[in-house]
């Protein structure tokens, strides 16, 4: 097995949790749907970048006479044009309760982590065209993926005597568009960070995606729908980020719910920020 293949088959064994704040956590359970930014707009925007770099580097070493020219100069007129593909992703973690993530993505005393197992999103991944993948933090296997995809072009480009050079720079990117978004630098190893990634670019005028404010810009995002519009949310587990108010915070999330029998947990994390 290929060490792509070993990737895509990679299965969190347990909750995956989605960090957010109040008017988060309230969109994602109205309205069944979890929102999934642009590659483009993530708060790190070097994050792809980083992976795009790394790719050119691998394609740069490979010798360039003949077929190995003509393959590095349609190979690296892709990378430029990846610089605007219209991928989008959202953000989970194995780790239901982080101080890291309280601190980066929720407000303070106003934060919650809300998961699901693979099982419940698999079903709405398959109809929206989207995957489940781990964040790679070790540098070694990050370069062993990259490297992996691109000599397989260029295996596949000098096996016949008339190869089809385009096609295979781009199925080389569509492999690529599958790992890049989960390369991170390794000092964010912590977050064990799981990505529901679009396996294919979007159209800009898809319906499930629209614009929310930025600090300083437009932020795109893909609707991902949890359900469908007539069923039940998959049910969450439900974390109740650091809050001067723990009692009332928890009994407002089963509010939220409907049910005083929701999954809803208080953080262990003893961490004041009011």
């Amino acid at each position: 097995m290929s060490l792509l293949e070993e990737f895509r088959k990679r299965r969190p064994t347990s909750r995956i949790f989605h960090y957010t704040s109040q008017a988060g956590l309230v969109g994602i359970v109205k309205s069944k749907c979890i929102w999934a930014t642009s590659i483009h707009h993530l708060n790190d925007a070097t994050e792809f970048d980083y992976a795009r770099g790394l790719l050119k580097r691998v394609i740069g070493e490979k010798s360039q006479d003949g077929v190995g020219t003509r393959l590095v100069r349609e190979l690296n007129k892709l990378i430029v044009g990846s610089a605007r593909i219209n991928l989008f992703v959202t953000s989970f973690s194995e780790k239901p309760d982080l101080l890291s993530q309280w601190r980066a993505y929720c407000p303070n005393g106003n934060g919650y982590s809300i998961g699901f197992k693979y099982a419940q999103l698999a079903d709405q991944m398959s109809r929206q065209k989207f995957f489940l993948a781990p964040c790679i933090y070790d540098p070694v296997e990050q370069e062993k993926l990259i490297r992996e995809l691109v000599d397989q072009a260029f295996t596949r480009a000098r096996a016949v005597a008339s190869p089809k050079i385009t096609e295979i720079a781009n199925e080389c990117l569509d492999k690529f568009f599958i790992v890049g978004p989960t390369l991170k630098h390794p000092s964010f190893a912590e977050e064990v960070e799981w990505r529901l990634i679009s396996e294919y670019p979007k159209f800009v005028g898809e319906p499930q995606i629209a614009v929310r404010e930025g600090k300083s810009i437009l932020l795109p995002y893909f609707q991902f729908r949890l359900a469908e519009e007539n069923a039940h949310l998959p049910k969450p587990r439900i974390v109740v980020g650091p809050n001067p108010h723990m009692e009332l915070a928890i009994l407002s999330v089963q509010f939220l719910m409907g049910t005083f029998q929701a999954d809803v947990r208080p953080t262990t994390i003893p961490y004041r920020a009011w």
